[in-house]
């Protein structure tokens, strides 16, 4: 375990017995050196109070790294504050002594920093942003090309997205804008008619015809002859009917609400 030695002097003496914090600031022999025969003990007190607390506070940070803090080694006590306090630079950590044994070069793919420190880069905006095969969407009809250069196809237009994945291929084209629905696609159904009965009756005839008729000698005549009938009933009965289909057989569409976006694919 690291130790430390060192100790704060004064450490258990009066406040009374300690120049204050104002007086220390403004007095003469602190400011200009002690003069022979004149130093007070109050002043002597914090003189040492305020090096050997700092002297102190240091040393146990040491301690607490690791290192030993011991005033009978100037040349460990040096290496031990390196090890301490520079724990490390760009990843390289202190030797032994303390020291970190490395010229860095700071440079930025290959460029150096000018005397300001700074660094011009040609950034590749292009190749930062996308790739060949990436898609990029604008709300206006400008193409990519003449903002980040490369090469970009306008997808299709009235084509809605689908996620790929899970059988369908990225890039794989599909669907339909409507379908027409088959009588294989309607559910069971049926449709209701009814044909009443008329009961028992039968209809009136109108009979309207002309006879010939004999006479003696050869002789005849011809006769119009009208008369009302009626025909024999028929019984209770129904009738059959058939029902006409209907419709066009019209394309089917779904349109959902839609915000119209110019989708870009890059192929260069």
């Amino acid at each position: 375990m690291a130790s430390s030695n060192f100790k704060v002097f004064a450490e258990a003496v009066a406040a009374l017995n300690v120049v204050s914090d104002a007086e220390y600031a403004t007095d003469t022999q602190r400011i200009n050196g002690v003069v022979p025969g004149l130093a007070s003990a109050a002043l002597h007190n914090k003189l040492y109070k305020q090096a050997t607390i700092m002297a102190a506070a240091l040393a146990q940070v040491l301690v607490e790294q690791g290192q030993d803090a011991l005033d009978s080694d100037y040349a460990a006590l040096v290496a031990s504050l390196k090890k301490s306090l520079v724990l490390s630079l760009n990843g390289e950590k202190p030797d032994k002594n303390g020291n970190i044994q490395k010229n860095f070069v700071y440079s930025v793919e290959g460029k150096t920093p000018d005397s300001k420190g700074n660094v011009a880069l040609d950034i590749d905006y292009l190749n930062a942003m996308s790739f060949v095969g990436s898609v990029v969407i604008t709300k206006e009809n400008i193409n990519p090309g003449t903002k980040i250069g490369g090469t970009w196809q306008l997808l299709q237009s009235g084509r809605y997205i689908r996620s790929a994945g899970d059988g369908y291929a990225g890039g794989a084209l599909g669907g339909s804008d409507g379908f027409v629905i088959t009588q294989k696609q309607l559910p069971a159904h049926s449709h209701e008619a009814t044909i009443y009965g008329a009961g028992n009756h039968k209809h009136d005839i109108y009979v309207s015809n002309w006879q010939t008729h004999g006479g003696s000698g050869g002789a005849g005549y011809q006769a119009h002859e009208r008369r009302w009938g009626a025909t024999e009933e028929a019984g209770n009965h129904s009738h059959q009917i058939s029902i006409q289909s209907t419709g066009n057989g019209e394309k089917v569409t779904f349109e959902p609400s839609y915000l119209c976006l110019y989708f870009w694919v890059r192929t260069a």
